[in-house]
């Protein structure tokens, strides 16, 4: 078994300590943690540098690249990979022993020629509350490429483990990067294979730096998250799921094209011709083509 870690960091001083030392308690020891930071201003670099001494399988890569953002300063991690298999890591969550060990177990049972993702669950984690172990990470899941248009991201970085094969498909030049999620989301069920694993192996932490939006998690909370917090399609991922059209479109079957050209085109249609294509296609929000036409009738399109 061998496993590289990639952690992308910025701004982690906080956090970081904690997920490194999740990291060194895994069952599974035979792993590389590479580490890449964006320009942190804060301690983020001086912790690495520690455990990075204290430990010849912490990697500190310094390359003076920066300012790459965080799907981007993933994505450039991908680079120094070598191994068979690897995983995102975000810096500031907590790992659960067996994370790595339980998500190889799985992964390993497929044709390494086959790009493959598996990915698990999680619990939502706020250290500063008075009940800090919330929810569930991910209420639905993925059950196509279709399912990830309206997403807004893609299967969680941070749970997942993906094979050679799925970072050689993956790897290659994006006029655009939203999120490294995105990416290796839809080239994995673009091209391969998607394993989702309901078992929760890690903290999801919850704090104001939190990248991705808050995960809601009381019921009234959620509805109103759905329908009014944020637009049916954020801007940066629409022009990810762009990127990643023109990256791949001479490697798509004429169906799939279709349908990201419908996808692409939505922005310029008025509500009736929306409605009419996410039924056609059925694309849907939350495993719900009704709940996302109700979102189309409420909140902005595309901000």
């Amino acid at each position: 078994m061998s496993v590289d870690i990639l952690m992308a960091t910025y701004n982690g001083e906080k956090f970081v300590e904690t997920q490194i030392c999740s990291i060194l308690a895994q069952t599974c020891k035979d792993w590389t943690l590479y580490i890449h930071d964006d320009g942190s201003n804060d301690d983020t670099v001086a912790i690495i540098r520690k455990y990075a001494a204290l430990d010849r399988r912490i990697i500190f890569v310094e390359d003076g690249v920066k300012k790459l953002g965080p799907g981007g300063n993933f994505m450039h991690l991908l680079q120094f990979s070598s191994a068979p298999y690897i995983c995102f890591c975000d810096q500031d969550d907590c790992w659960f022993e067996n994370k790595l060990q339980t998500l190889y177990d799985c992964i390993v049972r497929e044709p390494e020629a086959l790009p493959v993702l598996v990915y698990s669950n999680a619990y939502t984690w706020f250290p500063e509350k008075t009940e800090p172990v919330g929810n569930i990470l991910i209420r639905h899941e993925i059950e196509g490429y279709k399912d990830l248009f309206f997403l807004n991201g893609g299967a969680p970085g941070c749970a997942c483990i993906f094979n050679r094969a799925l970072l050689a498909k993956a790897e290659r030049s994006y006029e655009n990067i939203a999120m490294h999620d995105q990416i290796i989301s839809f080239v994995a069920f673009l091209f391969g294979k998607v394993i989702y694993l309901p078992a929760r192996l890690f903290l999801y932490r919850q704090h104001a730096q939190n990248t991705t939006a808050h995960i809601i998690q009381k019921k009234r909370q959620y509805l109103h998250h759905i329908f009014n917090q944020i637009p049916v399609v954020e801007s940066v991922y629409y022009r990810g799921v762009k990127a990643i059209y023109h990256a791949f479109a001479d490697e798509l079957d004429p169906a799939k094209k279709e349908v990201f050209e419908a996808y692409l085109s939505l922005p310029e249609k008025n509500f009736l011709q929306r409605m009419w294509i996410v039924n056609k296609y059925k694309f849907r929000r939350y495993n719900s083509v009704l709940l996302l036409i109700l979102k189309m009738m409420t909140k902005q399109f595309i901000a």
